[in-house]
């Protein structure tokens, strides 16, 4: 068999000025085009072959004014060669050949155009069905989402927890813990694609601050990963020496932390469950009194204190007075408590980066709810189960954690959770959640029997008692609206400081740095469809001769009392046109009706609670 020819040819198509295409004008990007291709072709046998780029040229002769050319493997819209022998071609114009070329470039634009538009779709729609948006309030705050640098050295692990430092009160260091008739305790960490690059920091805390006979069990469950350079970083990571007792498990579908939660416990052995965020690096001695804390008490779930440290790796250690509670945006926040010394404080809610519970009271209480999927609220729902079914959470103190971005709220981020969870446990006050979420209150079909379910199973396990004994019992510091709010929350202006009703002579509202990761009954207002500014059963008014705004009893039809928040962000009273409220310092940091100007400093919104 004889092997013809291999030849290399160069096409060099120019335009000057407007390129030949039948596309928009816009497509005209240059005044210059050139496409150069570059192709082989062989034959066998005579028969045509083409190896490499679809698109093969071969040059045989010139004739003035023209290129010759042989086409291979084209296909559309010119004629294919004749079989042949030899080095005889089919010739076409290079002027043709240089328009297919055009044409073939215009639709790979109008792919690539296409393709991007796709994409961006597929995002907004996602994002519009997806989010709620109510919860883009706390935005803006310095809080970042990026995680840690996904390709962190392992060996800068250990540098990086030698950074840590023990914040546990001093008494704790000196606290012995019982060691006898220890539990089985199973701890389980889990991770979805990139927050694996957290998880090496959990997993590494784990084995060095947790001495080994502390624990039966280390389970780590990949939740669904896609990405196949987390699943080799994870094999080459988890291959070292020290995890050659981790239990390693998969799920082939990603359903999110509550599902992946209820998967890992029931692969578990233990009796008493250790659930660690991925994000979660534990400090030294954080085990023993969670341990402690569910030896003496069977239905408590015991939550670790949560230190702060950022994406940089610097650590900061939070008060020891904090505990969390519920907003009505469903969000997890922050609140100072009153008690900072006792070495376990009740919480309304946690949010769930490191906590111990024993098994049979978690199964007593209906285990996670695996239908939570993606859209948060798992840890809050689980919380308010377990006041409300028979238990209680409390903080141990003494067990200490660091959580990437720990004073960022937690919140509930998708409709279906937001409506699961209020239509579970929030009884009479489920207005209040979805006038500050906008949810949508009706039910699809397919939730409505999965809450039917959900419903049957807690009532078998459990009695639990109505969301009214909750409030009064468990969170009495969350404020309740009336029922005529339209929004309800910090009143923030463009300074970044919030309003707050201060009990001196005069009822002034003065200016306060709005930390919208703590919750402060002073600082929550609300705007109501009378058109009301109220506070704890004030509304708020300007004096007539300062117009400093204050606080004073509500006077139905008030025209000093009638507020409008503008489209643009403008708050303006009746009684006063042509006057904004702004920020001032001349009498001390404090609110006051001002003639309205363009200046941005005079707008307000609210952080919602």
């Amino acid at each position: 068999m004889q092997l013809g020819q291999f030849r290399w040819s160069r096409i060099v198509c120019v335009s000057h000025g407007r390129v030949n295409h039948n596309g928009p004008p816009w497509l005209n990007l240059y005044g210059r085009f050139e496409t150069t291709v570059t192709a082989t072709r062989s034959y066998v046998g005579g028969q045509t072959h083409t190896a490499g780029f679809p698109l093969s040229f071969e040059r045989t002769q010139r004739v003035p004014g023209t290129e010759q050319v042989g086409i291979v493997g084209l296909g559309v819209g010119m004629n294919r060669p004749r079989k042949h022998s030899g080095s005889q071609t089919s010739a076409f114009n290079m002027q043709e050949v240089c328009k297919q070329v055009g044409r073939m470039r215009v639709v790979t634009v109008y792919v690539l155009l296409g393709v991007m538009a796709l994409v961006y779709a597929t995002y907004v729609l996602y994002s519009y069905t997806r989010r709620v948006e109510p919860n883009n309030s706390h935005r803006g705050y310095g809080w970042k989402d990026a995680a840690l640098h996904d390709r962190m050295p392992d060996s800068e692990i250990a540098a990086h927890l030698a950074a840590l430092v023990d914040t546990r009160p001093s008494a704790c260091t000196q606290t012995t813990y019982e060691e006898g008739n220890r539990p089985k305790v199973s701890i389980i960490v889990h991770f979805n694609d990139d927050e694996l690059y957290h998880a090496k920091l959990a997993l590494q805390s784990i084995i060095t601050h947790t001495p080994s006979k502390l624990y039966h069990e280390l389970i780590l469950l990949d939740d669904g990963s896609k990405k196949k350079s987390v699943a080799l970083h994870a094999l080459d990571f988890l291959n070292r020496p020290e995890f050659k007792h981790v239990r390693k498990f998969r799920s082939e579908k990603a359903e999110g932390p509550s599902a992946a939660r209820f998967k890992a416990s029931k692969l578990a052995t233990g009796s008493v469950l250790v659930f660690v965020d991925s994000e979660v690096v534990v400090n030294k001695g954080w085990l023993e009194p969670l341990l402690a804390a569910v030896r003496n008490d069977p239905t408590i779930i015991a939550v670790a204190h949560t230190d702060n440290f950022l994406s940089d790796v610097r650590f900061f250690e939070t008060p020891n007075n904090y505990i969390n509670i519920m907003t009505w945006t469903l969000s997890t926040v922050f609140l100072e408590a009153s008690d900072s010394t006792s070495t376990l404080v009740s919480t309304p809610v946690m949010k769930g980066h490191a906590f111990a519970v024993n098994r049979p009271f978690m199964e007593s209480i209906g285990d996670y709810d695996d239908a939570l999927n993606h859209g948060g609220g798992h840890d809050l729902e689980l919380s308010l189960r377990a006041w409300m079914c028979g238990g209680s959470v409390k903080i141990a103190r003494c067990s200490r954690v660091a959580v990437h971005n720990a004073l960022k709220p937690r919140t509930v981020f998708t409709e279906t959770n937001v409506r699961r969870i209020t239509e579970l446990w929030l009884d009479g006050y489920k207005h209040y959640v979805y006038v500050q979420t906008g949810a949508d209150r009706n039910l699809p079909e397919s939730e409505a029997l999965s809450l039917k379910e959900r419903r049957a199973v807690i009532e078998q396990t459990s009695s639990c008692r109505p969301f009214s004994w909750y409030m009064n019992r468990v969170t009495g510091d969350v404020v309740v609206p009336t029922a005529s709010v339209r929004v309800f929350g910090k009143l923030r202006t463009r300074t970044g400081y919030c309003t707050r009703g201060i009990a001196n002579d005069y009822q002034e509202l003065d200016m306060v740095h709005c930390r919208p990761h703590m919750y402060d009954a002073a600082l929550m207002f609300e705007l109501t469809s009378d058109g009301t500014l109220r506070t704890r059963g004030r509304c708020v008014q300007p004096h007539a001769g300062s117009h400093v705004a204050s606080l004073q009893v509500c006077v139905d039809g008030e025209p000093a009392q009638q507020w409008k928040h503008r489209d643009d962000a403008r708050l303006v009273n009746d009684a006063y046109p042509g006057r904004c409220l702004q920020h001032v310092t001349e009498y001390g940091p404090r609110a006051k009706l001002v003639p309205c100007s363009d200046d941005r400093i005079q707008e307000w919104a609210f952080i919602k609670f």
